[in-house]
C-alpha cells in the first residue's frame, strides 16, 4: 500500500469515527433530555397536586360550588374550576388560621389567608419558586413550573424534527457511502442502490414528537396577588358570613381542626 493509501485510509477512519461520535451523539443527547423532560413532568404533576390540596382549603370555606364559583368569577378564575377540583386538605405548610374577636370578621380573614396560600401554590405551579439549592449553599434555585415544561416540549420537538430530518440513519449512511467511490461508481452501474434499506431504518429510528400531557397538567391563568384581590375576597367572606352564619361557623370549624391534626401529625413526625 502506497503512502498516499495509507494516509488516505487513515483520514477516512478519522472522518468515519468522528461522524459517528455525531449521529449517536446527537440522539443520545436527544433521549437523555426526553427523560429529563419526564421527570419534569412528574415534579410539575406534583406542583398541581400542591395548588388542588390549596383549592381545596378554600373550597371548605366557601361551603359549596355555587358560593364557590362566585368567588372565582369575581377574580377571573371561573373557567378553571374543574382543574381545581379533586385536592384534599392538606394544612401542613400552612400557618395559623387567623385569630379576630368578631366571627364574620374571623371568617373572612381565614377566606382571604386561604387565599393567599392557594395564590402562592398557583403561582408555583405557573411560574416556579425560588428555593435553597442542596448542591450548593448560599445558591437558589427556581423549582420546575409550567411555563418551563411548555416552552422545553416546544424545543424538543424542534430537535426531534431537525434530527428525523437532518440525521436520519439514511443520511449517515449517504455520508459513509460517499467516502467510497468504488461503491458509489458500482451502484451506479448495477443501479442498485440502498433507498428502501435506508428508509426503513429512517422509519424504525425516528424519534416520536414529545407530547406535553395537556389534561394532567392543565394551562391555569394567572390569580391575582393577594394584595390585590384582598378587598373581593374579604367583602366576600363578611357577606357569606352574614348569610349563612352557621354553615360558615361549622367550615371554619373544621379548618382550625385541621390544621391543628395537621401540627400535631408534623409535630410527631
Amino acid at each position: 500500500m502506497s503512502l498516499y493509501d495509507k494516509l488516505s485510509e487513515s483520514l477516512s477512519d478519522e472522518v468515519m469515527t468522528d461522524m459517528a461520535e455525531e449521529f449517536f451523539g446527537a440522539r443520545r443527547a436527544l433521549e437523555e433530555d426526553l427523560e429529563f423532560f419526564g421527570v419534569m413532568v412528574e415534579r410539575l404533576k406534583a406542583r398541581r397536586r400542591d395548588v388542588q390540596n390549596a383549592y381545596a382549603v378554600l373550597r371548605r370555606l366557601l361551603l359549596d360550588d355555587v358560593e364557590a364559583e362566585a368567588l372565582m368569577r369575581s377574580l377571573g378564575l371561573e373557567d378553571h374550576l374543574a382543574d381545581l377540583a379533586g385536592g384534599t386538605m392538606d394544612m401542613a405548610l400552612l400557618r395559623r388560621p387567623p385569630r379576630v374577636l368578631y366571627f364574620s370578621r374571623r371568617y373572612a380573614r381565614a377566606l382571604f389567608w386561604a387565599y393567599s396560600y392557594f395564590y402562592k401554590t398557583l403561582d408555583a405551579y405557573r411560574h416556579g419558586q425560588w428555593r435553597d439549592d442542596p448542591r450548593q449553599k448560599g445558591r437558589k434555585t427556581l423549582s420546575v413550573h409550567y411555563e418551563q415544561a411548555r416552552e422545553f416540549c416546544r424545543r424538543l420537538n424542534e430537535r426531534i424534527e431537525d434530527l428525523n430530518t437532518h440525521c436520519s440513519p439514511a443520511c449517515a449512511l449517504q455520508r459513509v457511502k460517499s467516502m467510497d467511490p468504488e461503491q458509489v461508481e458500482r451502484e451506479r452501474i448495477t443501479g442498485a442502490t440502498f433507498t428502501d434499506y435506508a428508509c426503513g431504518l429512517d422509519d424504525a429510528m425516528a424519534f416520536k414528537p414529545a407530547e406535553f400531557p395537556e389534561e394532567a397538567l392543565p394551562e391555569y391563568c394567572d390569580a391575582p396577588e393577594p394584595k390585590d384581590a384582598e378587598k373581593i375576597v374579604l367583602a366576600f367572606g363578611l357577606k357569606l358570613a352574614r348569610r349563612r352564619r352557621v354553615e360558615a361557623r361549622g367550615a371554619l370549624r373544621d379548618i382550625v381542626c385541621a390544621w391543628r391534626e395537621a401540627r400535631k401529625g408534623a409535630a410527631k413526625g
